[in-house]
Formats: C-alpha cells, sequence, structure tokens
C-alpha cells in the first residue's frame, strides 16, 4: 500500500514542478508589466468539473516577441481541451507538459484508489461472515442492560427484589 502512496505523492510533486514551471513565469510577467488598453490578467485555476489545473487568462500576450521571461512559456500555451475533446473557452490554457504530469497524478489516483477499495472489500466480506456473531452479542447487551435495569440489589439483606415488582405492589396499594 505504501508504494501507492508514494507514486501518488511522486505524481503531486511532478504536477506542482510542471504547473510551477509552465504558469508562474506567465503570472510573473503579467504581474511587472502594464497594458494601455485594460489589465492583463492571468491566474491558475483548478477547473473542478473538468479535474485539471489550468491557466486562465486575458491580453496576457506580448505585442512585440522580445525574448523576455515568461514568452517561452506563453509560446508553449496551448487551449484548454474538455474530456470530449472540445476546446474549453478562449481564455482556458494549458501546456503539453501540466497535461502529462496531471494525467500521470490522476493515474496514480486510481490506482490508490482501487488498492483502497480492493482491501475494504476484503474487510468487508471478512466482517460479514462476523455480523451475525456481532448483532447476536449487541442483542444479548441490549437484554443483559433491560435485566439490570428491572433488578436491584438490596445491599441490607444481600437479596435480589424486582423493581417491577415493588412498583406493582405500590400501585396496588394506591388503588385502595
Amino acid at each position: 500500500m505504501e508504494n501507492f502512496y508514494e507514486e501518488v505523492d511522486e505524481a503531486a510533486k511532478a504536477l506542482h514542478t510542471a504547473v510551477s514551471e509552465d504558469f508562474l513565469p506567465i503570472i510573473s510577467r503579467i504581474r511587472a508589466s502594464t497594458a494601455p488598453f485594460g489589465e492583463r490578467k492571468g491566474e491558475i485555476l483548478y477547473a473542478r468539473e473538468h479535474e485539471a489545473v489550468w491557466f486562465k487568462g486575458k491580453r496576457f500576450t506580448p505585442s512585440v516577441w522580445a525574448e523576455t521571461p515568461g514568452e517561452l512559456q506563453i509560446k508553449q500555451l496551448r487551449h484548454a481541451m474538455d474530456s470530449k475533446g472540445k476546446k474549453v473557452g478562449d481564455e482556458w490554457f494549458t501546456t503539453a507538459k501540466v497535461e502529462d504530469a496531471l494525467m500521470r497524478y490522476h493515474e496514480a489516483n486510481d490506482k490508490a484508489k482501487a488498492k483502497v477499495l480492493e482491501l475494504l472489500r476484503g474487510l468487508s466480506a471478512e466482517l460479514q461472515c462476523k455480523t451475525n456473531t456481532l448483532v447476536f452479542a449487541s442483542m444479548m447487551l441490549i437484554i443483559a442492560k433491560a435485566l439490570c435495569a428491572h433488578v436491584r440489589l438490596d445491599m441490607d439483606t444481600n437479596s435480589f427484589h424486582r423493581s417491577t415488582f415493588i412498583l406493582s405492589h405500590d400501585a396496588g396499594a394506591m388503588e385502595q
């Protein structure tokens, strides 16, 4: 089981590295520059419905390419696609490296999930044969608690008295 967790951790680190290398230089470039026509925008987001990490940006491409930091990463961007191969939108982007790392992360998660489900099914099958014993034991516990509630120990005479007898005897006295 540990190797599955290690594989997920390694895939997560690879995804973090890919996102940092491909998207952070673009974010740094956007924050460092000013645009004459409206604000440049860019952020790294997790798209829950697509289970993907993408770059979302507007007006971040330079009008003149000058080999400044972040331009190489901008050139590597491609439009993000959904699971059906359709372009998600004009503002959503990804890179091949991020998509590969994300795919490896999802595969590692799926393997770990399958192993956990397998272990849980085994545990469930193991406990299934003991279910009748557990039900019997819990019923006996309920019965024992009920008996203890209806019986009390008279400390002076060291004898047992049924509290229901005492209650019914008191009720009979009240009727007279």
